[in-house]
């Protein structure tokens, strides 16, 4: 027979276990039913690309504000250059200036279909002896001076200046174009939009048809000698004048 203690004992044994069990039931449902939840949630997530990684909210957060900091100062950029653009194509063209091309005009075609139109010869003084070439078949004019066919001439520096000058200025083509205008283009003076072609001279180290005409005056040699003390300088000044004007060869 039980006793009344043990009785009750058992019974309060009895009751810890079913309220254990009861526990244990509970705290399994929870935990099936956050899987089940989880399993939901994994099933529709995204499928991450070979170049994806999966970041946590607090990363996610720090990214796109710094997308959204980046995108903002992209758009402040694009505006700016926007902007320069603008006032870059709304400028005047009249107010721009023109570069050199780097291309010299063609050389100028006489009658006879020679190019060479004047010898020059290098004397003391930066005096220059000339003969003129190459125009059996023709008389070019210029405000100053009438040039023929075996014409000899003895011009010091202004005069030359003033001979090259005329010749450079007559074939002298688009006077009106802005591309010609000097104060647009500080080059036009040698591009072959604003000159038809240079008149190509020979700069030669003797002309025969000058020995004996020469009186007092003492040639400089195109290539000085050394011995006979012909200053390289007044060579090279001369040679820097006749390029001005001409299309300069050495014959």
């Amino acid at each position: 027979m039980i006793t009344k203690k043990r009785f009750y004992k058992e019974k309060l044994l009895s009751a810890t276990l079913t309220e254990t069990l009861l526990v244990y039931l509970f705290i399994l449902l929870a935990i099936a039913s956050l899987y089940k939840q989880l399993i939901a949630e994994y099933k529709n997530a995204p499928v991450l690309g070979p170049d994806e990684i999966p970041v946590n909210i607090k990363l996610y957060n720090k990214l796109e504000k710094q997308a959204n900091a980046d995108s903002l100062l992209l758009v402040a950029k694009d505006s700016r250059i926007d902007s320069l653009i603008n006032a870059t194509t709304s400028k005047d063209p009249k107010d721009e200036k023109i570069g050199p091309k780097g291309v010299l005009p063609p050389s100028c075609i006489l009658d006879n279909g020679s190019q060479r139109l004047l010898e020059i010869q290098f004397a003391t003084d930066t005096t220059f002896l000339i003969k003129v070439i190459n125009l059996e078949n023709q008389i070019i004019k210029t405000k100053d001076y009438t040039l023929f066919n075996n014409q000899l001439m003895t011009l010091k520096i202004n005069q030359f200046r003033s001979l090259g000058r005329q010749l450079h200025e007559s074939r002298r083509i688009n006077i009106g174009d802005r591309q010609c205008n000097p104060k647009i283009n500080s080059y036009y003076y040698t591009d072959p939009y604003c000159y038809e072609c240079l008149y190509v001279v020979v700069i030669k180290n003797r002309i025969d048809e000058f020995d004996g005409a020469l009186g007092k005056l003492k040639l400089r040699r195109l290539f000085p000698l050394k011995k006979v003390g012909v200053p390289m300088n007044e060579v090279l000044y001369m040679s820097g004048i006749v390029g001005r004007y001409f299309s300069p060869i050495i014959g």
